[in-house]
């Protein structure tokens, strides 16, 4: 996350906020599909840093200085301000408008947290043939190209787990995806899988990053019961249609 952030967390100082314009690097040719505009990491200790389109610094330093930065919680007037700033500066770039925020909590695991489970009906899914349970889908770069683990009961995969680095992403973290088909929810089955996707990354010498919405009381109870720990949560705008160059 720091080095997304181009910035050592750790060198952070509690009760203030970092404001850092992000550099636009993109290559020529390519087609951006999503943005993230403007990304306000907390850390639980009261340290802050925010990443905002070049040109809005000021403004937006303007807007955020009197928040609550160890909180992670914004009032509609304030996000509003912030969402109009970063769309001037973002269209003045050649992007959309940012369509969408969401505010979420992140969670880490490592093999001195993890809770392991039974793994007996655990399958790495690149190994795999085995069909899907009605309405879960996954992506080649999940099951060949990345780590992505699923379990296999009534004879189909019914939840998978996945990281789409082969092995460890940057900074030895593994950055958790997961997914049950809606018939096989609050079986555990979510759990099991999480779990062991997480061990895949502590046999590695590395660590998962787990991320959802603050509200999302099924994925925190999920996060928790395998062992992640709550260190911080962000802020994230995002345009949807990116730009062509």
């Amino acid at each position: 996350m720091g080095r997304h952030l181009d910035a050592d967390l750790a060198a952070l100082e509690p009760g203030k906020t970092i404001v850092k314009e992000w550099i636009d690097l993109l290559p020529t040719g390519k087609r951006v599909e999503t943005l993230n505009a403007l990304w306000w990491l907390w850390l639980d200790n009261g340290c802050s840093i925010v990443s905002v389109p070049p040109g809005s610094r000021d403004e937006i330093a303007s807007i955020i200085q009197d928040a609550e930065q160890a909180s992670g919680e914004f009032d509609e007037g304030r996000i509003n301000r912030i969402k109009a700033a970063v769309d001037g500066a973002i269209i003045a770039k050649g992007y959309s408008p940012t369509g969408m925020f969401s505010q979420q909590v992140i969670f880490g695991c490592n093999k001195d947290l993890l809770v392991e489970r039974e793994y007996s009906r655990c399958i790495r899914l690149a190994d795999c043939n085995a069909s899907l349970a009605d309405g879960l889908q996954l992506t080649r770069e999940n099951t060949v190209d990345g780590i992505s683990y699923g379990v296999l009961f009534d004879g189909a995969v019914v939840a998978e787990a996945h990281h789409r680095y082969p092995g460890l992403g940057p900074e030895n973290v593994v950055e958790v995806g997961v997914h049950t088909a809606v018939k096989y929810r609050d079986r555990g089955f979510g759990k099991t899988v999480v779990s062991r996707l997480v061990k895949h990354a502590a046999d590695l010498g590395g660590e998962a990053l787990y991320a959802c919405g603050h509200d999302n009381i099924p994925a925190i109870s999920l996060a928790k019961s395998v062992g992640f720990v709550q260190y911080g949560r962000q802020l994230v705008f995002t345009s949807n249609n990116g730009r062509s160059l």
